[in-house]
């Protein structure tokens, strides 16, 4: 999957999934390249994107992590609602699309953010 995403130079991916997952996998693509591509945008300098995954008790968790800019205070209780976005040609859809996923698969998505450090996403699906 992430070799079809363009990694800004300086930027180092790590992975560690497991192969079997149970959820539509056309979904599942979409809403990694958009974490991906949000970590990636939020590195420009460079720095580490991970992505690991474990199976506590049945369910799948999958962290992406970055060591990017972190998000501001003022747009954490506003990241999944629609048409929201900082960047200049953000169209605003991509996080609230991956919440409509997960929230179809029974799943959730959570997220923790320093600013000027990093931000990791928690996707959580059962088993």
């Amino acid at each position: 999957m992430l070799e079809s995403i363009p990694v800004i130079d300086g930027v180092h991916a790590a992975t560690d999934i497991p192969d079997q997952m149970m959820a539509d996998p056309v979904l599942m693509r979409r809403v990694f390249v958009n974490l991906v591509l949000n970590a990636v945008q939020a590195m420009p300098q460079g720095g580490t994107l991970t992505i690991s995954a474990s199976a506590p008790d049945g369910s799948v968790v999958i962290k992406v992590s970055d060591t990017g800019m972190g998000i501001p205070e003022g747009m954490k209780n506003k990241l999944f609602r629609p048409l929201m976005t900082s960047k200049v040609k953000g169209t605003g859809l991509g996080l609230a699309v991956v919440k409509r996923i997960f929230d179809a698969h029974s799943g959730q998505i959570t997220f923790e953010s320093k600013v000027g450090k990093r931000t990791t996403f928690t996707i959580t699906l059962p088993g």
